[in-house]
């Protein structure tokens, strides 16, 4: 009686062993699995291959900007933005929103829109051509690079080739 009594508690310890076992298999499988999901999702968008079109960052600049020898430069950090790619565009082809450097009412075409990544990153393909590139800042779009002829912030994407653009939003930024 008392063999089939310490058979019975070593079957059973021997069952709980092996659950456990399979509990902890599972749960540590679904944890890689998930480790796995959060490294595809930490990469950056800047790495990802590109043919042709437009790459660069959004930075966003706030406070003083003032060189000083007590301090490092101060260079901004990346945000995540909307970004929009128009036909080219001139002065006169937009309202003014806000502020000089805020526009609304866009006469131009819309060609392409992208959403940086937390970083700043963004990835535009685009055929060959010349763009105006704005961001979409406070609710309006918003570029601060002008042209000779009056045109808002241009970039020009070549048939093969990558466009680098680091685009800064200042407007809230003293220099």
């Amino acid at each position: 009686m008392i063999s089939k009594f310490l058979t019975a508690m070593n079957l059973s310890k021997l069952f709980l062993s092996v659950l456990s076992f399979i509990i902890i298999g599972l749960f540590g499988s679904l944890i890689a699995q998930n480790k796995k999901s959060q490294n595809r999702h930490s990469i950056s968008i800047c790495s990802l291959p590109l043919k042709q079109g437009a790459r660069g960052k959004i930075i966003f600049q706030s406070g003083n900007f003032m060189p000083s020898p007590e301090s490092k430069p101060n260079v901004g950090s990346g945000v995540v933005r909307q970004i929009a790619f128009f036909e080219p565009t001139r002065m006169d082809q937009v309202t003014e929103g806000k502020s000089s450097t805020f526009y609304k009412n866009i006469k131009t075409k819309k060609i392409c829109q992208v959403t940086s990544d937390k970083n700043g990153c963004f990835l535009a393909r685009l055929k060959p051509g010349k763009y105006s590139m704005m961001v979409k800042e406070e609710g309006q779009w918003y570029a601060n690079s002008f042209g000779p002829n009056g045109e808002i912030f241009e970039i020009e994407v070549k048939a093969n080739e990558v466009t680098e653009v680091e685009f800064r939003i200042n407007h809230k930024a003293a220099f």
